[in-house]
C-alpha cells in the first residue's frame, strides 16, 4: 500500500483500480474545494466504491476522465477540463454529471467515448469538443465566447432542455448529420456564417440569429408558439402552433399549422398556412 501526503497536482494521474478497496462499498471523499489530476480513471475498479464530495466544488482535470460501471457516481462539483493537449476521453459509463462542465483548456481535445448525461450546462469556453456521434443530455449548451474552438458533432443527438448558445468568432462548427433538441431558446451571435442540420422544439421555441448568419437544413417548432428572428436560411421549417418569422429569411419550404406570420423581406420559395397567414 502506497500512501500519499500530498494531493494530486496536474501531472498526477489518479486510477482506482482491483487493489483500490477492500471491501464492497467503500467511499472516495473530495475534500479540497478545487481539487487537480492529470487523468482521472476508474475503468479497472472493483467492489463498487462510492465517490463523493464534501467541501469540493470543482475537479480541474488535465487529462482524460473515466468512470465504471462497477461504482457510484455522487460527485456534485463542476468538472473543469483544462487539458491543452490532444488525446483526452470522457467516458461516463452510463453515470449522470450532477453539474457543469467546463471546457476550459486552450487548444485542448476532448472525445466522447460513450453517451453523456448531466444536470448542468456544457460550457465550450476553449478547444476541440468531439462529441464522436454519442448521444448528449443537458440542461444548457454554451459555446458562447470568442476563442479558437472546435465543435464537431457528427451523428450526436443534443437534448437541451434549456438553451443553445453560440458565437460563431474564432469557432468550426461541422455539424455534420447531429439533431438538436431544445426546450425553449437556440441563440446565435458572431462574426462568421453556422450550418446545422435538424433542430427541434418539442415545446414553444425561441430562435434567435443575431450577427452571424444561420443555415438550417431543418427547423420544428411543435409546441404552441415559434418565434424566428434574424437573418437566415432555412431548408424546410414547421411550426404545430403559431409561429412568426422575422427580418430578412430565404425560405424554402415553410409551413404553419396554426397562425402564421411572414414579417420583413424575405424570399419564399413555398408558404402553407393551415388556418390563417399574414404577409
Amino acid at each position: 500500500v502506497i500512501l500519499h501526503n500530498t494531493p494530486p497536482s496536474a501531472d498526477d494521474d489518479v486510477i482506482f483500480d482491483s487493489n483500490s478497496f477492500l471491501s464492497n462499498g467503500q467511499t472516495v471523499s473530495v475534500n479540497t474545494e478545487n481539487a487537480v489530476c492529470k487523468n482521472l480513471d476508474w475503468s479497472t475498479v472493483t467492489n463498487n466504491p462510492t465517490f463523493i464530495n464534501t467541501t469540493s466544488v470543482n475537479i480541474r482535470i488535465f487529462g482524460s476522465f473515466i468512470l465504471s460501471s462497477n461504482m457510484q457516481y455522487l460527485y456534485g462539483g463542476t468538472l473543469t477540463f483544462e487539458s491543452t493537449n490532444s488525446g483526452n476521453i470522457i467516458e461516463t459509463a452510463g453515470h449522470l454529471i450532477l453539474n457543469n462542465i467546463i471546457f476550459g483548456g486552450i487548444n485542448g481535445e476532448w472525445t466522447l467515448a460513450d453517451n453523456l448525461s448531466l444536470e448542468g450546462t456544457i460550457f465550450h469556453n476553449y478547444g476541440n469538443f468531439q462529441t464522436n456521434s454519442m448521444v448528449i443530455s443537458c440542461n444548457n449548451f454554451n459555446s458562447a465566447t470568442t476563442n479558437n474552438r472546435m465543435l464537431i458533432l457528427g451523428n450526436s443527438k443534443v437534448i437541451a432542455s434549456g438553451s443553445w448558445s453560440i458565437n460563431s468568432t474564432n469557432l468550426v462548427l461541422y455539424s455534420g448529420t447531429s439533431q438538436l433538441t431544445i426546450g425553449n431558446k437556440l441563440s446565435n451571435a458572431g462574426n462568421t456564417i453556422i450550418t446545422y442540420n435538424k433542430i427541434f422544439f418539442p415545446t414553444g421555441s425561441f430562435i434567435e440569429n443575431a450577427g452571424a448568419y444561420v443555415y438550417y437544413d431543418s427547423i420544428i417548432g411543435g409546441g404552441s408558439n415559434g418565434i424566428v428572428q434574424g437573418n437566415c436560411y432555412i431548408n424546410y421549417l414547421e411550426m404545430f402552433g403559431n409561429g412568426t418569422v422575422s427580418v430578412n429569411d430565404t425560405l424554402k419550404f415553410v409551413r404553419f399549422h396554426g397562425i402564421g406570420t411572414l414579417d420583413g423581406n424575405h424570399v419564399v420559395d413555398t408558404a402553407r398556412f393551415d388556418t390563417i397567414g399574414n404577409i
